[in-house]
């Protein structure tokens, strides 16, 4: 198996629900290269709904902006199947306390460790 842990589908405009008109020949580009299964993050409706027409390749991971998603999104997303957890873009450091909900959330629902994506040392949050 070839994983690509690390596949976005409208990642800068989370909120989006109007469909790529390109997704399926997205989908079929990146199967072609060999890869067979893609950790996909982005805007969580166009995951979910890209999913159900791929659910052998598409592995769903929900998109949380902590201080801007409410927390609950957690628990709404890994009901209908996703699997995993991308924090992205914090208004607040990870240990700021602020983010301790969303993490209590994570370990009453979920078993394996949220992914995040950081950029080096800097952060512009307080």
């Amino acid at each position: 198996m070839i994983l690509d842990y690390h596949t976005h589908y409208n990642i800068w405009d989370p909120e989006c629900t109007s469909p790529n008109p390109d997704e399926d020949k997205n989908v079929e580009a990146m199967m072609s290269t060999g890869v067979t299964k893609v950790c996909m993050s982005g805007s969580n409706f166009l995951v979910e709904r890209l999913t159900k027409k791929y659910p052998k390749f598409i592995i769903p991971f929900v998109y949380l902006r902590p201080g801007t998603d409410k927390p609950e999104i957690i628990t709404k997303y890994l009901k209908k199947g996703f699997k995993g957890i991308k924090f992205h873009l914090p208004k607040y450091r990870y240990d700021d306390e602020r983010c301790f909900r969303y993490y209590e959330l994570i370990e009453k629902r979920y078993f394996t460790p949220p992914y995040r994506q950081v950029r080096g040392n800097r952060s512009r949050r307080k």
